[in-house]
C-alpha cells in the first residue's frame, strides 16, 4: 500500500512521475523481492550459484525469479519494442553501478570468493533491511581488553 501511495502521489503531484515528490517528503522506498520475503519467512538461502547471463544468486533467489518476473510491471507492458529498450537500459544501468566492483575484484587474491562473500553479505543486509543480526561467536575472537574504553 505504501508503494502504491508513492505511485499515486508521484504520478499526480509529480508531473506524471517526472519529479519524485515522495523522496522530498521522506517517504521510504521499499525495493523488496520475493526471495527476501521468503527468507524472512524462514526459507533457507541455499548455496551460492552463478547463473549464465543473470549473474550471482542463491538457490532461493533463483527459485523466486519467476515470481519476480511475473510481478514486474515492465514485463506486463505489451509494446515489446519499448519493453526491450527499457530492459536494455536497465542492464546498462546495472553494469554501470557494478563498474566500481571491478577494481575491488582485480585487487583481491581470489576474485570468486571475494565476489561470493560480498554478494552474500549484501543479500543478508537486504533481507534484514540494513540491520542484520550480530552473531554472538563473532566477538569471542577478540580480547575484551582491546575494547576497554576507560583508558
Amino acid at each position: 500500500f505504501k508503494e502504491f501511495g508513492r505511485f499515486l502521489v508521484n504520478s499526480t503531484m509529480g508531473l506524471g512521475g517526472l519529479i519524485n515528490i515522495t523522496d522530498i517528503d521522506g517517504w521510504a522506498r521499499y525495493d523488496e523481492t520475493f526471495s527476501q520475503t521468503f527468507a524472512v519467512w524462514g526459507a533457507p538461502e541455499g548455496p551460492y550459484v552463478m547463473l549464465p547471463i543473470l549473474g550471482p544468486h542463491s538457490v532461493l533467489d533463483a527459485a523466486s525469479l519467476p515470481f519476480d518476473c511475473y510481478t514486474n510491471l515492465l514485463e506486463q507492458y505489451e509494446n515489446t519494442s519499448v519493453r526491450t529498450k527499457l530492459n536494455v537500459l536497465l542492464v546498462i544501468d546495472a553494469r554501470q553501478r557494478l563498474l566500481a566492483a571491478d577494481k575491488f575484484l582485480d585487487e583481491s587474491e581470489d576474485p570468486y570468493i571475494a565476489f561470493r562473500e560480498a554478494y552474500r553479505q549484501n543479500r543478508e543486509y537486504e533481507i534484514y533491511d540494513g540491520d542484520p543480526p550480530v552473531e554472538e561467536d563473532y566477538f569471542e575472537f577478540f580480547d575484551e581488553d582491546e575494547f576497554d574504553m576507560e583508558e
